[in-house]
């Protein structure tokens, strides 16, 4: 790759016992050789050539629940793999969100969510070591939301009246809250948050719709967030009744609907005549 002819081996210029002198004198012959291209050099990296800018590695102006972005630089640093970490003030640590750009400056978009106030620790690694000023100090701050002014009602958040795996809702009002993020966390009897699935709607009008089903008969604790603190009146307590099962044949409509109320009332037994939220008994004239 050099257009010289080969006189030693790399072997024979490594060995312990080799004339110095000698290598010298056959390197001074060739002063002005060149690699010619395509020779199969390691490429070269130096990770703290690269830099990272933009508000999500900014000591402060990051809020809880808002995307924190910025852009990793990666030209001058060498051909590697970009990878982000965010650690909050609790030591939880996740991955965060890395997009090429596949641009001349070899970009990278980056973003991620912070969760919780306070000093967040956001690591950029390139080829797997820290790049310049990594890891970042970052507080983030409540957002500009004011969670006091929003509001909750619906059938879904009543004391009773829900019955387990049938799907039931409220509706969250944000007029005049600010910025924020609606988010719902239902806590099931046994202490769990991940066995209620929530559905979150944004309805317009300043107004979104949770939507969820419960699968359990008991008492939940429903958590109502907005901008990431507790709304007015959070968490609600709700108490899930036993659903009850009819044959195939027969549906509460069904029944509702004969005309003769002694023959409704002959269709049902007594427990389900007792579950005032599954059936309105039929009046006697």
């Amino acid at each position: 790759w050099l257009g010289i002819a080969q006189v030693i081996t790399p072997e024979e210029i490594l060995h312990p016992n080799v004339d110095e002198h000698s290598v010298m004198t056959y390197l001074s012959q060739f002063p002005k050789a060149k690699l010619k291209p395509g020779a199969p050099l390691r490429p070269k990296l130096n990770p703290k050539k690269a830099r990272a800018y933009g508000p999500g590695v900014e000591p402060t102006g990051n809020v809880v629940m808002r995307k924190a972005e910025f852009t990793v630089e990666t030209v001058s640093a060498g051909l590697g793999e970009v990878i982000v970490y965010v650690e909050d003030p609790a030591g939880h640590r996740e991955e965060a969100k890395v997009t090429p750009n596949n641009d001349k400056n070899r970009t990278y978009s980056v973003y991620y969510i912070p969760k919780v106030v306070g000093l967040h620790k956001v690591t950029v690694l390139f080829a797997g070591q820290h790049i310049s000023k990594s890891p970042f100090e970052v507080t983030v701050g409540k957002a500009q939301g004011d969670a006091s002014k929003v509001s909750a009602q619906g059938p879904g958040l009543e004391p009773v009246g829900n019955v387990a795996n049938k799907t039931t809702y409220f509706d969250v009002y944000t007029a005049g809250a600010g910025v924020g993020l609606v988010t719902v966390t239902i806590t099931d009897p046994s202490g769990r948050d991940d066995t209620v699935t929530v559905e979150l709607e944004d309805r317009g009008n300043s107004c979104h719709r949770c939507t969820y089903r419960p699968n359990a008969e008991g008492v939940h604790s429903i958590s109502i967030y907005f901008a990431g603190s507790p709304i007015s009146k959070s968490p609600y307590t709700v108490t899930i009744a036993k659903g009850i099962a009819l044959p195939p044949h027969l549906s509460l409509s069904s029944i509702s609907s004969l005309s003769h109320p002694h023959l409704a009332l002959s269709l049902l037994p007594p427990l389900l005549l007792s579950l005032s939220p599954l059936v309105s008994a039929p009046t006697l004239s």
